[in-house]
């Protein structure tokens, strides 16, 4: 086969390659998971936990902390400072009482579960 062949033929393959990750990507869900049900086990999972802001605070470095609940529990969140500006919106903008979801890896610190959040979005 000659080149311009496989050339066609490898930007075809991509072409509908991208088509069916689009396609698929409409049908696939994430799971809100109670916030109770997240455990040290899970360490290293992506998780969605959503609930109400009962603490927020800023560190000097400009990281984000705070802490959600929801019926089953609480959680703390972390937004570090390099993750806060690449977000959408202004995640600073976060008040106590805000009912927000927080979307990121499951990590254990200090002897507590804390979702470490590279999304955040509203319940």
């Amino acid at each position: 086969m000659e080149e311009s062949g496989l050339l066609k033929l490898s930007l075809s393959c991509s072409l509908l390659g991208l088509l069916s990750i689009f396609l698929v990507s409409g049908y696939v869900s994430e799971t809100t998971l109670e916030i109770g049900s997240v455990t040290g086990d899970m360490t290293g999972v992506t998780a969605k936990v959503c609930g109400n802001v009962t603490y927020r605070h800023v560190s000097k470095s400009n990281h984000l902390f705070f802490r959600l609940t929801d019926s089953t529990g609480m959680i703390s969140v972390v937004v570090f400072n390099s993750t806060a500006r690449g977000m959408a919106g202004n995640p600073y903008s976060l008040k106590v009482g805000d009912n927000i979801c927080a979307f990121g890896k499951v990590g254990f610190y200090k002897g507590s579960v804390e979702i470490l959040a590279d999304r955040l979005g509203y319940d």
